[in-house]
């Protein structure tokens, strides 16, 4: 396991509005990088046969439905957005990503299919608070920390699972305020609580 990361506090709309933003490109570029590894496969044309084929179709077939939950992932990211009065979120920077440019230690990078961009899918997608290395030809060797943000939950995390978490958190603690506060005190144009939820 690895040290828990310090809590993040979600205070505004706005804020919510730049993670889910951060969420949304994150989403699209693993999508392109999971698409990316299940085409370089070998196929037939290529002299795979019999069980072997089998076996590559079915290992293709999984990474593309892992990109196509990120499809999903994408989506409900957008629908978020426009629930709390935003536009959807489609763009993100071409490849090749720079490092730094995601949080903390989030490398995107197209990679063919082999044991180290396994590795790094399994870093990538791993839960909160587990600790998993990166493959080896996803370098760290430099390690990129946002030391100014205007927004202090946007800084620094080290796993989407800690995107994801911190963004659900913050939509079942804005519900809860709506219900038991009601109107006067929770207020949907700034969506700030009289308390904000930290996490």
């Amino acid at each position: 396991m690895s040290t828990p990361e310090a809590a993040l506090v979600i205070q505004s709309r706005e804020e919510l509005a730049e993670l889910l933003t951060e969420a949304c490109e994150i989403e699209h570029n693993l999508m392109c990088c999971y698409l990316f590894a299940a085409w370089s496969l070998k196929t037939a044309e290529d002299g795979l046969g019999g069980a072997q084929l089998a076996a590559v179709e079915r290992w293709r077939s999984s990474i593309v439905n892992v990109a196509i939950d990120e499809m999903a992932h994408l989506v409900n990211a957008n629908n978020l957005l426009v629930a709390l009065g935003g536009p959807a979120h489609l763009r993100r920077p071409n490849f090749p990503i720079p490092r730094g440019y995601h949080p903390a230690d989030i490398v995107v990078e197209l990679h063919p299919f082999d044991q180290s961009t396994i590795d790094h899918f399994v870093f990538l997608e791993r839960p909160e608070g587990v600790d998993h290395p990166d493959g080896e030809a996803f370098s760290h060797s430099v390690r990129y920390q946002r030391v100014f943000s205007p927004r202090p939950c946007c800084r620094r995390r080290r796993t989407t699972a800690r995107l994801v978490t911190c963004i659900v958190r913050c939509v079942q603690a804005s519900n809860a305020c709506w219900r038991s506060w009601g109107r006067k005190r929770f207020s949907l144009a700034t969506h700030r609580c009289s308390s904000a939820p930290t996490w």
